[in-house]
C-alpha cells in the first residue's frame, strides 16, 4: 500500500513537471514592425508620385527639344525605378515576415495551452476530480474544433498573390481577431474549473470582441485608415493576452507545486 502511494505521488509529481514545461514562452511581437512597414509603404508612394512627375516632365521637355534635360530626366527616372524595385522587395519581405510571425504565434499559443490544460486535466483525474477533468478535456476539444490550426505557408502565399490578396489579407485579419476571442471564451470556462478545483484565483480580463465585418467596411470607407488600426490590434491584443496568460499560469504552477509536488 505504501509503495502504491509512493508511486502515485511520483506520478503526480511528474504531471506537475509536465505542466511546468508548458508554462509561458509566448512571443510578444512589437507593433514597431507595423510602423516600419507603413513607413516603407509611404516612401514607396512618394517615389511612385515622383516617377509620375518624371514621366510628365520628360514628355514636356521632349516637346521643347531640350536634349540635355531629357537625358538628365531619363537618367533620374531609371535611378528611381531601381530604388522602387528595391523598396518593393524589402516591403514584400517585411510583410511576409510579419504574417509568418502573427499566424505562427497564434498556432504555437493554441497548441501550447492545449497541452497545458490536458496536463492539468490529467492531474485532476488522478486526484479523483474526474468530472472536472472531463470538463477541461471537453472545453479543450471544442476550442480546437472551432479554431483549428492555420496553414502559415498557405496563407502567406495567398497574401502576396496579386488580386487574391485583396480577399486573403482581410480574412487573415479576421481569423487572427476572432480565433483569439473564441480561444479565450473557452479559457474562461477552463479557468473556472481550475479555480474551483485547486483553489486558485484566476480572472482573465477577456479578449476584445471586435466586429471584423465592421472593421472591414470602415477600412473601405476611410480609405484604409481604419484598416491600419485593425492591423495594430493584431499585434496589441495578443500581446496583452499573452502577458495576462503569463500571470495566470504562474499562479496555477505555484499552486500545483505547493499542493501536489514532493518537497
Amino acid at each position: 500500500m505504501e509503495n502504491e502511494n509512493i508511486k502515485n505521488r511520483e506520478y503526480i509529481d511528474n504531471i506537475v513537471r509536465e505542466v511546468e514545461k508548458y508554462i509561458g514562452g509566448d512571443k510578444i511581437f512589437s507593433p514597431l514592425w507595423m510602423v516600419l512597414q507603413l513607413i516603407l509603404s509611404l516612401i514607396l508612394s512618394a517615389v511612385a508620385v515622383l516617377l509620375d512627375i518624371g514621366k510628365i516632365a520628360s514628355l514636356y521637355y521632349s516637346k521643347m527639344y531640350y536634349a540635355q534635360s531629357i537625358r538628365s530626366i531619363e537618367y533620374n527616372f531609371q535611378y528611381m525605378k531601381v530604388i522602387t524595385i528595391i523598396l518593393l522587395i524589402i516591403t514584400d519581405i517585411l510583410v511576409i515576415y510579419i504574417l509568418i510571425v502573427l499566424i505562427s504565434r497564434r498556432n504555437t499559443h493554441f497548441e501550447r495551452t492545449k497541452k497545458l490544460y490536458k496536463s492539468i486535466s490529467k492531474l485532476l483525474e488522478n486526484i479523483g476530480l474526474k468530472e472536472e477533468a472531463w470538463k477541461i478535456e471537453e472545453y479543450v476539444n471544442r476550442c480546437e474544433i472551432e479554431t483549428g490550426k492555420r496553414s502559415v505557408a498557405g496563407w502567406v502565399i495567398l497574401a502576396v498573390l496579386p488580386i487574391v490578396n485583396s480577399i486573403a489579407i482581410p480574412y487573415i485579419y479576421h481569423f487572427l481577431t476572432r480565433d483569439y476571442f473564441k480561444h479565450e471564451r473557452y479559457e474562461f470556462l477552463i479557468y473556472n474549473v481550475i479555480s474551483k478545483s485547486i483553489k486558485v484565483d484566476l480572472e482573465p480580463n477577456g479578449f476584445p470582441d471586435r466586429d471584423t465585418v465592421m472593421y472591414f467596411l470602415l477600412s473601405i470607407v476611410t480609405f484604409g485608415i481604419a484598416g491600419i488600426y485593425w492591423y495594430y490590434t493584431l499585434f496589441a491584443d495578443p500581446n496583452k493576452h499573452f502577458k495576462e496568460h503569463s500571470i495566470s499560469e504562474e499562479k496555477i504552477l505555484k499552486t500545483l507545486i505547493t499542493q501536489f509536488q514532493n518537497p
